[in-house]
């Protein structure tokens, strides 16, 4: 994370993207820049909106400089005067990388796009193949048993919702957590069920009663009757699905009070008219369809060959990129379909080509220089001050010499600090 505080230092005021694979990274290196004096916030999907939507108006107004986030972040903002991007680790395709990278230097200024990575990310992103793609039979047993563990009988279950820990779903049934988020995963991608984040779920219902048995029955209760109208009139749908509320708007649409609210719709819940789900901070899953048998349930064979092919392609196409000497805008032009034999001159490779004509004479002169006026200035020089002096590029090659000198006792380390002799 080293380099990651440099280039944020490098750039000084100017505003950033870092992007990380997982939440955890994103608030580990979020806190790492603040301890380094750096403003930053992190950003992903386990936030609420609300928080989401604070952070993210902070930051494209300036009063936050770093976000770092997972690729949640990003779709629909037009900051224009974004530095750099910055990307820890191999993103899953060129397409991902070069919409998230493409969002530095819209205002056309000088702006940079920095991957960091090293080969046990280009065995990671392979690894990712056989993750992301459970077996067929896997898949199968974790349909059956999701619905067992729901208690949803055959030929029911499609509109219902219910809170789900995938956990202690995998704990249950003694199967690997991992392996079992993944087949979820491609099973809701079939869309057979929809699996919420672990975020305030809010509430939500849906009426149990079709609209004929709704107008058939007597409940007796006049406010009740009433209560039930209002909701029809504010919300649509809740006959055939599960639908979003706010207790606290249909308070107000009722003139009534919020606990008033939350008891009348727990009433009706219990008596079987509506299927009532309060906020919770709790992953949902949305069961779209009914149960089906063993002999009934299918997975699409060659669409899942299909997607697994088109992954294995785009996550080789990402390694080749990083991984093969030719000038990154040209290898990007060339994917995207388009000939260029023109290299652009700036990208790492192409600077690395004009790095070879410099001797390590010419880099030794360039340090002693570089010390000699820190010191005139009675500025304080560290190994650190060497290492982002060469740059990102050169930065090994600036502090192999760095040592030289100081074996050489050309260069004086003292309590950390470097005098020129």
């Amino acid at each position: 994370y080293g380099y990651i505080i440099r280039i944020c230092r490098k750039l000084k005021e100017n505003s950033i993207v870092v992007y990380c694979k997982e939440r955890k990274e994103c608030e580990n290196v979020s806190n790492i820049l603040v301890n380094n004096n750096i403003s930053a916030c992190f950003y992903h999907a386990g936030l609420d909106k609300k928080d989401r939507d604070l952070r993210q108006e902070d930051w494209i107004n300036n009063k936050v400089r770093v976000i770092v986030a997972t690729n949640a972040f990003g779709m629909g903002i037009d900051k224009p005067d974004v530095r750099a991007v910055i990307h820890c680790g191999l993103p899953d395709s060129i397409e991902s990388y070069f919409q998230e990278s493409g969002r530095a230097g819209r205002d056309g200024e000088n702006s940079w796009a920095i991957m960091l990575w090293d080969k046990s990310d280009i065995k990671r992103n392979r690894e990712i193949l056989s993750i992301n793609f459970p077996s067929i039979e896997f898949m199968t047993e974790i349909y059956q048993k999701l619905y067992i563990y729901l208690n949803i009988a055959y030929g029911e279950g499609g509109g219902i919702v219910k809170y789900f820990d995938i956990q202690k779903f995998a704990q249950v049934y003694k199967i690997n957590l991992i392996k079992t988020f993944y087949a979820l995963k491609y099973l809701q991608q079939e869309g057979l069920w929809e699996i919420t984040d672990q975020i305030l779920n809010p509430s939500r219902i849906k009426f149990i009663l079709n609209r004929d048995e709704l107008y058939n029955i007597n409940l007796n209760d006049k406010s009740l009757e009433n209560f039930i109208n209002s909701i029809l009139r504010l919300y649509s749908g809740v006959f055939t699905k599960s639908v979003i509320i706010n207790e606290e708007y249909i308070a107000k649409s009722t003139i009534d009070s919020v606990p008033n609210v939350v008891e009348k719709l727990k009433l009706l819940d219990n008596k079987g008219i509506i299927k009532y789900y309060p906020q919770k901070i709790s992953p949902l899953i949305i069961i779209h369809y009914d149960r089906l048998k063993e002999n009934e349930f299918k997975i699409d064979i060659d669409r899942y060959k299909s997607r697994k092919k088109q992954l294995e392609e785009r996550l080789e196409a990402m390694i080749e990129y990083v991984s093969t000497n030719v000038c990154r805008s040209r290898y990007l032009i060339d994917y995207f379909g388009q000939n260029s034999k023109k290299e652009c001159g700036i990208c790492d490779y192409c600077l690395s080509l004009k790095s070879n004509t410099i001797s390590d004479s010419e880099i030794k002169n360039k340090i002693l220089d570089f010390i000699s006026k820190k010191n005139d200035n009675k500025e304080q020089i560290t190994i650190s001050d060497i290492q982002e002096y060469g740059g990102i590029l050169y930065s090994t090659k600036y502090l192999n010499i760095l040592r030289e000198l100081i074996d050489d006792k050309v260069i004086i380390l003292k309590e950390n600090f470097l005098y020129k002799r």
